[in-house]
């Protein structure tokens, strides 16, 4: 016996899902009873909203949005019809009445021919720490903040 060896916290059984086929899946969130994801290279995000079954994945029971830009975050605000995503351009809004439309609200601190927002998350301050990530450069990779942007959601909702 390992003296070494730890004792799991918890057991999980993990269950693989029928998901679309992503070329970069990325920066998946559960808040307001719906999940939400994007894929990068097409510039797609997929939500399954309020649904009877959250775990069915089939194309089918999804909805999907081309966005006008290479997005690497995606993130709840306070309101259940407002996400916030973050890409190459900057900072889009997304609306659940009108998801074929995002719009532009900041627009993206650096050259962005040659950097995108690539993942980050909501403080409980509702601050945004974000990552960037440079094209074609290895790491290190600048990274930014934007102070209260909006009412973003954060873990003492537990949405997070």
């Amino acid at each position: 016996m390992n003296p070494h060896a730890q004792t799991p916290v918890f057991e999980a059984q993990w269950q693989a899902v029928a998901a679309p086929l992503c070329t970069l899946a990325e920066s998946p969130r559960y808040a307001h009873g719906q999940w939400v994801w994007l894929d990068i290279a097409p510039r797609t995000v997929w939500y399954r909203y309020r649904a009877p079954s959250l775990l069915n994945f089939q194309p089918e029971a999804l909805d999907s949005t081309v966005l006008p830009d290479e997005t690497g975050c995606i993130l709840p605000t306070a309101n259940p019809q407002l996400w916030l995503a973050l890409g190459r351009q900057g900072v889009w809004a997304l609306h659940d009445q009108n998801p074929v439309q995002p719009r532009l609200i900041l627009p993206s601190p650096f050259d962005n021919t040659l950097h995108r927002f690539n993942d980050g998350r909501a403080d409980s301050q509702g601050r945004i720490w974000i990552s960037t990530l440079v094209d074609n450069a290895p790491p290190p990779a600048q990274r930014y903040i934007a102070c209260k942007m909006a009412p973003c959601t954060n873990s003492k909702a537990g949405l997070l």
